[in-house]
């Protein structure tokens, strides 16, 4: 890819999933070691930071199904187990940090999970 005339190294793509590690913010905020999906666009795959949001195993609110969590199987996440992506809880890394590259949302997913950005963000 490039931008303008210079060569640009590929990054990140929109529906990656990567293992990443979140930082203590404090509050009711995900932290540590967690997987997480990019939700940037792919044209910003060569930029050198990377907007993704957090997945966990158990969610304390699951169960309540609010309009910013999106359940995903395993097989969803290309993980061992089930878990909620977290829509309202947008960061940005340098896209050095991104660790192991696990796999890509489907569609399907990545369409609820837009949705759930669209009800966190309003657009």
């Amino acid at each position: 890819m490039t931008i303008g005339q210079r060569l640009t190294a590929a990054g990140p793509r929109r529906g990656e999933i990567y293992r990443l590690q979140f930082r203590e913010i404090g509050g009711h905020v995900l932290s540590g070691p967690h997987f997480a999906v990019v939700v940037q666009t792919t044209r910003m795959a060569s930029s050198g930071t990377t907007l993704a949001v957090p997945v966990t195993s158990s969610a304390a609110s699951g169960h309540l199904d609010p309009p910013y969590l999106v359940h995903a199987s395993a097989g969803d996440l290309q993980l061992a187990w089930d878990g909620w992506i977290h829509a309202d809880q947008v960061a940005t890394f340098p896209s050095a940090e991104l660790e192991d590259r696990v796999g890509v949302l489907p569609g399907r997913k990545l369409e609820e999970l837009d949705r759930a950005l669209r009800f966190v963000l309003e657009v």
